[in-house]
């Protein structure tokens, strides 16, 4: 199994730019490093931005609007959200330093942009997402 020390993660987050770091919870379920930034919409909605590889290796920014009710302990969100593929030349191999360059980049202004200009994903076994 993998594991990340407290002074990795640390190194990985004080590189990050923009308020982007590392997705702990993802890496503990699927130990794969990505990273991770919301922007809060009000004060019972946010934007949660991950950015990492496909299948295809290839840079992806998966985005999802979450629900949460003031005073509850966990958010809520509906359908798979969407879903950008920011580099589409495969990597040789899955890099998380390359994401962390992105981040520089990736400013709230950029990732609104991004996301007003991305459509949800459709799947006909799920319902889609309300546009957002």
């Amino acid at each position: 199994m993998a594991k990340l020390t407290r002074e990795q993660i640390e190194t990985i987050n004080s590189k990050c730019k923009n308020g982007w770091g590392l997705d702990i919870q993802y890496f503990i379920f699927h130990t794969e490093k990505t990273l991770k930034k919301i922007i809060e919409l009000d004060t019972e909605h946010y934007l949660e931005f991950r950015l990492d590889y496909n299948y295809n290796n290839q840079i992806t920014l998966f985005i999802n609007k979450f629900y949460h009710k003031t005073n509850d302990n966990f958010a809520t969100s509906s359908g798979l959200g969407k879903k950008k593929i920011l580099e589409e030349t495969p990597a040789t191999r899955k890099n998380i330093n390359r994401l962390i360059e992105l981040t520089e980049k990736l400013t709230d202004d950029e990732l609104m942009k991004i996301n007003n200009e991305t459509d949800v994903i459709r799947n006909i076994m799920f319902v889609p997402s309300e546009a957002f």
